[in-house]
């Protein structure tokens, strides 16, 4: 088992989360296809990310900074997961609902109002 210091460990955490500026994370309900698996269907909604997304980490673990809502989901369901985009258009890292990030309401309805509480990106310090 590999152990990383956590300044190690944020660095990565930066590292990753520097992809992720300007960019988007988008909400999908489960199943949850696995990082490598494109999604399966429309995201339910879409927010936009900050030009600068994270706070500097701190023992690996990065918070993102107000992101906008989304003022008109697409879809309805419940939400399982989140995927966050670069502003290139690639995959940074994937999210479960209520470990990573939080919402005010899991349900989601066609046309609502959506907005994130809480996104954070961790960097395990043990591997």
């Amino acid at each position: 088992m590999a152990r990383l210091p956590s300044d190690v460990a944020s660095a990565a955490a930066d590292a990753v989360t520097l992809r992720a500026d300007g960019g988007y994370v988008r909400l999908y309900p489960d199943p949850y296809p696995g990082p490598d698996s494109p999604a399966v269907g429309l995201p339910l909604a879409e927010l936009r990310l900050a030009p600068q997304a994270f706070y500097p980490a701190t023992d690996g673990a990065a918070l993102a900074l107000p992101i906008q809502p989304d003022p008109a989901a697409r879809g309805g369901g419940d939400v399982g997961w989140a995927r966050v985009i670069g502003r290139d258009g690639s995959t940074v890292f994937d999210v479960r609902w209520g470990t990573e990030f939080t919402l005010e309401r899991r349900s989601i309805t066609p046309g609502a109002f959506v907005a994130l509480d809480r996104l954070t990106y961790t960097q395990r310090i043990t591997e």
